[in-house]
């Protein structure tokens, strides 16, 4: 199993490795996810930087993600329709003001491709577009 990244400390100033991704709080691993763009950072992992296949593989991905529920998308295989933490190394490259709040997750749309964000309730947030998996190399 990967490991699972907690919020930032704010008293510790660093991110803390857990064991595994779990399903957000609450009960929802019945639900399907909903899908958010409205932390999306602009600049260059933002979508308007993606090619037209590139935009079709998401918005592909995002529609094969909806008729899943979060219980299915958490026992996936993180290179299918699974998710997998954010590796730690990666969270200096998000926004400040939402790394220290939340858990970030990545879903693969291609094979270089990563759309970065978090589950809040049903949603997922997405804040960044990894085209060419620069972000969060394996």
């Amino acid at each position: 199993m990967g490991k699972k990244l907690l919020p930032v400390s704010p008293a510790a100033g660093k991110i803390v490795p857990a064991v595994s991704v779990q399903p957000p709080k609450g009960s929802f691993s019945d639900k399907h996810p909903k899908f958010s763009f409205r932390h999306l950072e602009p600049g260059s992992c933002c979508l308007s930087r993606c090619q037209a296949k590139e935009k079709a593989e998401i918005i592909d991905t995002l529609h094969r993600l909806s008729k899943l529920t979060w219980g299915q998308i958490w026992s996936n295989p993180k290179d299918g329709l699974g998710a997998e933490p954010l590796p730690e190394r990666a969270y200096k490259k998000l926004p400040l003001h939402l790394r220290e709040a939340h858990k970030f997750i990545v879903f693969r749309f291609s094979l270089k491709g990563r759309l970065i964000g978090f589950p809040e309730d049903e949603t997922f947030h997405l804040v960044l577009c990894d085209r060419n998996h620069k972000i969060c190399p394996s």
